[in-house]
């Protein structure tokens, strides 16, 4: 077996960063505190729908991680305090979606986290889904052969590695983006989605061995 520090690893890092709004930053400033606690990943333990197998919340938005790849509810800035339906009716999705991917790959989560989540939902317990445990990496292992899709938070922002081994063909990485309105590059290379209360950016890969 060669030392590890002949088998590189190429990473191609990429941040989804939602865009701020006036209005969103007046919600940001009315909640301090929960912008200071780290991105967590939940295991769905029936909490969510089925095809879901970790789901974390950062500030104006809800990601769920598929087997296929990650579908985001993002709230309005309106939705921030409406009523509970007209939220919900207000939510606008967002789904990327890698292509071509391997049917058998596992997708675990890494970096065990001491809290748990809670979801007393009703007054019925055989509704409730208790001691949730929370994770602050999801791993996708061999997404694509020799390549595997790491997700994880860095200061609140959700981003997405792809791990590609030595000998693995990164040209095999595909994804399409569903549901925005528009999708353009900037001038940095930034992948922008754009909906009608803001948009979303996927900053340019970076890739490092």
């Amino acid at each position: 077996m060669l030392p590890r520090f002949l088998q590189p690893v190429l990473i191609a890092a990429l941040a989804l960063t939602t865009v701020a709004t006036a209005q969103q930053a007046n919600v940001t400033h009315a909640k301090p505190n929960y912008g200071k606690l780290p991105l967590v990943f939940e295991a769905n333990q029936g909490q969510t729908d089925p095809s879901v197998k970790f789901l974390t919340r950062g500030e104006g938005y809800t990601a769920f991680l598929t087997s296929s790849g990650l579908t985001l509810s993002l709230r309005s800035p309106e939705a921030a305090t409406a009523d509970h339906a007209s939220a919900s009716a207000a939510n606008r999705t967002l789904q990327l979606n890698f292509l071509g991917t391997r049917k058998n790959s596992s997708v675990s989560g890494e970096e065990k986290q001491s809290g748990r989540v809670n979801y007393f939902l009703g007054s019925n317990p055989a509704l409730w889904h208790t001691n949730v445990p929370t994770y602050g990496e999801v791993r996708y292992n061999g997404i694509y052969r020799g390549i595997d899709l790491l997700y994880h938070g860095t200061d609140r922002q959700l981003e997405y590695d792809l791990e590609v081994r030595p000998g693995a063909d990164p040209r095999a990485i595909k994804f399409e983006v569903q549901g925005a309105d528009q999708i353009k590059l900037d001038v940095r290379g930034n992948l922008l989605l754009k909906i009608d209360s803001g948009e979303l950016r996927l900053q340019c890969p970076v890739v490092y061995q």
